[in-house]
């Protein structure tokens, strides 16, 4: 199992350092960007800011990942060879997932604490509206595990990464738009029913692909 874990690794050496990119350059950027207007502290705006624009990193890094993550052995034909190995797919597919899920956490729980520890550091009153601040960083996380899940779904279903990893940009984006004609279409145009309906939609619809793709890649028989 460790064996496969780093196998992964090395075959989605890419989107992971992209991954590592959107982990420290959003800060690095707000840092280097004066704003003397700003009511907040120097760290309270890097972390802050820096955080809230590293959820556009997670969007874009699981798309990547999730897109890559199977359909790149086929590409270069080691899916074919995997099959003649003791692992079971069973085996290969939590390699996979543990890499996949393990990405995302790492990367929206370092987003999400540095933006915590920016509220603490802030010098402006934020009672009354951290659920909103919340709910929001959830609602562009959520797109995050939107798009692994479609990336992770077609990737089990094709034979190069590259329209995975453009499904898993767009679909999330999709998904976003119909969940605005949604919430008009009802009469619920306030932003807090978007952003919940919002969440729940690309949470929901990242779930669904992800074990559709699981079901899928079990089933195939690799040629």
């Amino acid at each position: 199992m460790k064996a496969l874990f780093w196998k992964d690794v090395r075959i989605n050496r890419l989107p992971l350092l992209v991954g590592m990119v959107f982990l420290v350059a959003p800060y690095v950027v707000i840092a280097l960007i004066p704003d003397a207007d700003s009511r907040m502290s120097f760290w309270s705006r890097v972390l802050m800011t820096g955080g809230s624009l590293g959820f556009a990193g997670v969007y874009i890094t699981m798309a990547l990942l999730g897109g890559n993550i199977i359909a790149t052995e086929r590409a270069d034909r080691s899916a074919e060879f995997l099959a003649y190995l003791p692992p079971s797919k069973r085996q290969i597919l939590m390699s996979k997932g543990v890499l996949l899920i393990g990405a995302a956490a790492i990367m929206i729980g370092w987003n999400l604490t540095a933006v915590g520890l920016g509220v603490v550091l802030s010098d402006v009153e934020w009672a009354g509206k951290s659920r909103e601040l919340t709910e929001a960083l959830g609602a562009v996380a959520a797109l995050g595990i939107a798009a692994a899940g479609t990336g992770w779904c077609a990737s089990s279903m094709l034979s190069s990464s590259g329209g995975p990893v453009g499904l898993g940009l767009l679909l999330p984006l999709v998904v976003v738009i119909g969940t605005r004609v949604f919430n008009y279409a009802l009469g619920w145009p306030t932003d807090d029913w978007l952003v919940r309906t919002m969440f729940a939609g690309c949470v929901l619809t990242g779930v669904l692909l992800f074990i559709v793709g699981c079901v899928y890649y079990l089933r195939r028989v690799e040629p």
